[in-house]
């Protein structure tokens, strides 16, 4: 059945996203989408093909083909629209390919053979009398198979004429049940029959163009060279087809997305089940938490790609009127359908670009995700994309740091070997005056831990004075600070450190040459930095010879000398580093330097 002549814009008209998916059963289910982490990454390749959209891939026997696409222009003179991809080497190799560039299309694999139905080509069309002519969009319902091992492409009748060349148009003519032309429709191929799922036909001349949109789904039965319809809903062009096995062995499609004779898109998801040949809408199923978790639906879209792993659908990108182009990645659950969205940076936003899903990689079972092409307003791309999904066994995260500073909290009843003894100046309990009184205070830790963490300690203990072989030594540093430095030696906890406690660690790291806990002393510091600590926090920098730090403070002075010299912050500073002071304020193009008394004495 065919229904509705509309016009659309052209732009939209020739858009296609031809993803095709093999089966895939229900594994264990895990929680793919629960990682934020950036599993894309770009593969570098050679003789890498020309940027394009439009075109399909698929994968056979550690190849990806690649077949049709444009390069934005009509003529496409020169385009290689047949090529493949070694996953061996990554090098790309150009194919033999029928005559006609065409776009739109779909594009499955069944056994040996590649199977490309319809899309779209351009012809010459008169416009005069003379002879002129010009490129019109045209709309082809041509069947063609490639087949791998004899590396022939023939085209297909279903009145069973078979050639290697184009058919006259009286051959044509004689098939009276091939389906309708079809562009911008999606493929899937489920045992031994080839889906053919949405799509218009284009109806072009050279002042207008427009569509026919159509409400039945097509089916191929290869063995048998036939064709028969059912009825669906009207689908529109430029959505995506999964075919998904569920645990009870039901077989169904999965279409999601497109656009209409309205040139909206939705975000509307069917199913089709195979065996009673039935479309429904499947509906987002309420969850029981709606009230703390709001539901998460994919923006409307076309021209993004889908495929299967395990059991979800992952749907990358497209085109939303509302947002416009997208890079946004989505898995929809078959079994509990709901959708959720994968926290991670992908390729940049782009429509019409194509994907194939390869769940034995290698050989080592390793699935992986490729992405090519496709178009970002006039930009076009010939980029290839890898997504590598999470090992399914998530590994826990390591609990050094914790079992370290308990190792640490409790170093005497763990066999330490040495005793770090500090006198701490405590405030009086219960006395209501300002008296104090000095506690001795114990430190216990293991030798073989400073001496690996720290330059200092491990220098100490193979001197041969009697600090390398004393059960207690005596410190005389500050005994939080200390006890702050030795735990991080443990642990290597940065969260110890804190704005208060930076400038005293900042000396120890110094002095006891661990250098990691003093770029973090330095870190710290500079968040602490105002007019009221800027002198001492620079006295620091500048002794400890800490650059950055030191060029923040000098920063922060030029643009709030001012204030400084007001309140006499600059007094406390020798005249050396003032007269460093005034050189960067005359560099500095965002001060204006006045010249101001300073009392140094």
């Amino acid at each position: 059945m065919v229904r509705n002549v509309v016009t659309i814009d052209n732009n939209e008209n020739i858009d296609n996203n031809n993803e095709n998916v093999g089966e895939s059963s229900t594994p264990p289910n895990i929680e793919i989408d629960q990682t934020p982490i950036v599993n894309w990454k770009i593969v570098a390749t050679s003789n890498t093909p020309t940027p394009r959209f439009d075109n399909t891939l698929v994968y056979y026997n550690k190849f990806i083909y690649s077949y049709g696409g444009s390069e934005n222009s009509i003529n496409n003179g020169g385009f290689q629209q047949f090529v493949k991809l070694d996953l061996s080497n990554f090098q790309w190799q150009t194919l033999a390919a029928p005559p006609r560039t065409r776009i739109v299309h779909s594009s499955v694999i069944h056994g040996d053979c590649m199977y490309v139905f319809g899309g779209g080509v351009y012809e010459d069309v008169k416009t005069s009398f003379l002879g002129a002519t010009t490129k019109v969009f045209k709309t082809i319902n041509e069947l063609w198979k490639y087949e791998f091992l004899l590396n022939q492409w023939t085209q297909i009748l279903s009145n069973q004429i078979q050639q290697t060349t184009i058919p006259t148009q009286s051959m044509i003519n004689e098939s009276l049940i091939n389906p309708e032309p079809r562009d911008g429709h999606c493929a899937v191929v489920v045992d031994d029959n080839m889906y053919i799922i949405g799509g218009s036909q284009t109806i072009s001349t050279t002042n207008s163009i427009g569509s026919v949109f159509f409400t039945n789904t097509k089916i191929y039965n290869i063995p048998t060279n036939t064709w028969r319809s059912v009825i669906s809903p009207e689908f529109g062009r430029l959505g995506s087809a999964v075919v998904y096995k569920h645990l009870d062995g039901t077989k169904c499609i999965y279409f999601f997305g497109g656009y209409g004779k309205d040139s909206n898109p939705t975000n509307k998801l069917y199913k089709f089940d195979i065996k009673s040949e039935e479309w429904e809408e499947v509906l987002q199923k309420s969850n029981n938490n709606t009230q703390q978790q709001e539901i998460i639906i994919p923006e409307s879209r076309y021209g993004h790609s889908a495929n299967v792993f395990q059991d979800k659908m992952l749907v990358y990108g497209g085109y939303s009127k509302k947002k416009g182009f997208l890079r946004d990645f989505y898995s929809f659950d078959f079994d509990k359908e709901e959708w959720k969205q994968i926290l991670t940076e992908g390729p940049p936003r782009r429509r019409r670009h194509s994907t194939v899903l390869i769940e034995n990689y290698d050989g080592t079972n390793k699935p992986k995700l490729y992405l090519y092409g496709g178009s970002y307003q006039s930009c076009l791309y010939n980029d290839l994309w890898e997504y590598s999904f999470p090992n399914p066994v998530q590994i826990p995260s390591d609990n050094l740091i914790e079992d370290f500073s308990t190792l640490f909290r409790n170093a005497k009843q763990y066999f330490s070997d040495i005793c770090f003894s500090l006198e701490s100046t405590e405030p009086i309990v219960g006395s209501n005056s300002d008296e104090t009184i000095v506690i001795t205070k114990e430190i216990f830790a293991h030798k073989n831990i400073l001496s690996v963490r720290s330059q200092y300690f491990d220098s100490l203990f193979k001197s041969g004075l009697k600090e390398s072989f004393e059960k207690v030594i005596k410190i005389n540093e500050r005994y939080e600070d200390f006890k702050i430095l030795v735990e991080f030696l443990y642990s290597g906890n940065e969260e110890l450190v804190i704005l208060e406690n930076c400038i005293g660690i900042l000396y120890l790291s110094d002095l006891y040459c661990v250098p990691r806990l003093k770029t973090i002393c330095e870190a710290k510091a500079t968040e602490g930095i105002d007019c009221e600590t800027v002198v001492q926090i620079f006295k620091e920098a500048d002794s400890f010879k800490l650059t950055k730090l030191r060029k923040l403070c000098l920063n922060f002075i030029a643009r709030n000398h001012k204030e400084l010299v007001k309140q006499g912050s600059l007094n406390q500073l020798p005249p050396s580093v003032l007269i460093e002071i005034m050189d960067y304020l005359s560099s500095s193009p965002t001060s204006t330097v006045q010249t101001t008394t300073t009392n140094t004495n």
